[in-house]
């Protein structure tokens, strides 16, 4: 749940903060950065389930928590190189997201010798907190854009990917 509302933060803002990027720096351009995100996601995920799988699934949520740490920072730079190699790791970084936890997740349950049902109703649990943390996270980065600008819901962000590292 923590990574998911840090994750969930920033996207309520990343067009806002590369609008203002843009406007004081020609050289940023939304779309572009935007396109490379994606791209990178859907090019880069293919590899990232075999690389899970063999150097282990709670090294790779601790790879994503350095992967957001990095892009986040480059966030706060207002260059399009930099720019663009942080969308370039949050195609790796969301293709662990949504892949890792869930892996690492079902490894332990079974290690831990859980009953397979469990599963399921740990997955639709997930299912609902992760739509009750969209809807916190909206408010969360609001307030955080309202008392540290544009760039608050990115450091709150921060401040969370850090923790949930901490709780892993």
């Amino acid at each position: 749940v923590v990574i998911m509302l840090a994750d969930w933060l920033q996207g309520t803002h990343m067009y806002t903060l590369y609008t203002k990027y843009q406007e004081s720096n020609s050289a940023v351009s939304v779309g572009t950065l935007c396109f490379t995100g994606f791209f990178a996601a859907g090019l880069l995920g293919t590899f990232t389930g075999p690389l899970v799988d063999r150097y282990g699934r709670k090294r790779a949520c601790l790879v994503y928590v350095a992967l957001e740490l990095t892009i986040i920072s480059l966030d706060h730079l207002n260059d399009m190189s930099l720019l663009l190699l942080g969308r370039v790791l949050s195609g790796v970084s969301t293709s662990l997201l949504f892949s890792a936890f869930e892996a690492w997740m079902v490894t332990e349950h079974r290690r831990r010798g859980f009953p397979e049902a469990w599963i399921g109703v740990t997955f639709g649990h997930c299912a609902v907190w992760n739509g009750a943390t969209a809807i916190v996270a909206g408010f969360a980065a609001q307030l955080a854009a309202d008392t540290l600008g544009d760039i608050g819901p990115f450091q709150l962000a921060m401040v969370l990917t850090a923790l949930a590292g901490a709780l892993m």
